[in-house]
């Protein structure tokens, strides 16, 4: 019941893989935008992350899924390391050479660090998965706007997951929560044996839930061998 719940909610999130297949079309043919999969929480964003990463390990690409410390205030270490083979010791001898520079303008730096990486051969060709890119610092925001437009030639590419638009130049793929069809949808492909349309099932659920699918997805698991409409009734009783 558990991989079938997983099956059945990530061909939801991800429109029967259409939007994974997109995604992957998108990264196989430019390198101009930055990809944004756009909605708010419970919309099942996390299921299209991991099956964009499953489709790019099964077409043996190189991608990095990367989930930024709530509490940090900037990441730019970090992600300078997802684009360039580049250790700790490394970074901060760069950190403390652009220090004699006493540059004033962030993209002045950007410039430098970015050039220095590029000399060196550091850069690796990688498609980077931002789970909570609205965790991301505007220091680390405008490096990544910086260096897609400074590596488009290089094979770097970012696909960012957040509740909002934060990249002026991306392409977006808003996901939205499901609406009463797509929660009669989901119920009727799990359960198919009890004959049904769930149409009061799904009534309930997405009041109950808020439409979010992550409560969609504890009530299903909570389901085992019983009929859904049982649960419901016993959630609607504790009520």
């Amino acid at each position: 019941m558990e991989k079938k719940i997983n099956d059945i909610l990530s061909n939801y999130a991800t429109d029967d893989t259409n939007l994974t297949k997109t995604i992957l079309r998108k990264l196989e043919t430019s390198n101009d935008d930055i990809i944004e999969i756009i909605g708010e929480s419970g919309c099942g964003k996390h299921y299209v992350c991991k099956d964009v990463a499953k489709s790019l390990k099964e077409q043996k690409r190189h991608y990095e899924v990367y989930i930024p410390s709530h509490f940090a205030k900037n990441h730019f270490k970090e992600v300078i390391q997802l684009v360039a083979d580049i250790p700790d010791t490394k970074f901060f001898e760069l950190i403390t050479e652009s220090q004699k520079y006493k540059f004033i303008n962030r993209f002045d730096f950007f410039y430098f660090i970015t050039e220095k990486i590029k000399e060196e051969k550091l850069i690796i060709p990688v498609d980077i998965l931002i789970y909570r890119a609205d965790y991301l610092g505007n220091y680390t925001i405008d490096f990544i706007h910086y260096f897609n437009q400074f590596s488009q030639n290089m094979k770097v590419q970012f696909v960012v997951f957040s509740p909002k638009r934060i990249f002026a130049f991306s392409t977006q793929f808003p996901i939205l929560l499901p609406k009463l069809r797509d929660t009669k949808k989901i119920l009727q492909t799990l359960f198919s044996e009890e004959n049904s349309d769930f149409a009061s099932e799904s009534e309930i659920i997405n009041k109950l839930t808020n439409r979010n699918l992550f409560q969609i997805e504890n009530i299903l698991r909570s389901v085992g061998k019983k009929k859904i409409s049982s649960i419901v009734r016993q959630i609607l009783a504790k009520k």
